[in-house]
């Protein structure tokens, strides 16, 4: 079973993120701040894919990203989600990201670029 990683510090759309990845029999661990995220991967937790907001409280997604990419040096799949595409450009200065997700966008597009990350 894959695991997806929601790092997102609003409940409504953790909760309507779970409910889009309901159907893909993944597993999902949630974290509402960048340093909560980390602490599943410092954990040791399998993670396949990450869905990370930008604006978070403690840790910010550009800090948790450089982190995840440049400290622990981890390729784990990272789809960016957020409200404005310009938040996510310091991101993709870091390393690369698997997708981005405008949220306001069909969730159906999300669907679709999370199971081209995850595969059969």
């Amino acid at each position: 079973m894959k695991t997806v990683l929601i790092v997102e510090d609003d409940i409504d759309i953790q909760d309507y993120y779970q409910i889009l990845l309901s159907g893909l029999g993944v597993r999902l661990l949630c974290a509402y701040t960048g340093k909560q995220g980390l602490a599943f991967v410092d954990a040791g937790a399998r993670v396949d894919l990450i869905l990370l907001d930008i604006v978070l409280p403690e840790m910010g997604g550009e800090e948790f990203f450089r982190e995840l990419r440049l400290v622990r040096q981890a390729a784990t799949s990272v789809i960016v989600c957020s409200v404005d595409e310009k938040l996510i450009e310091p991101l993709r200065q870091i390393g690369p990201v698997q997708g981005t997700f405008l949220k306001g966008d069909p969730g159906s597009e999300l669907v679709a670029m999370i199971i081209e990350q995850l595969g059969p």
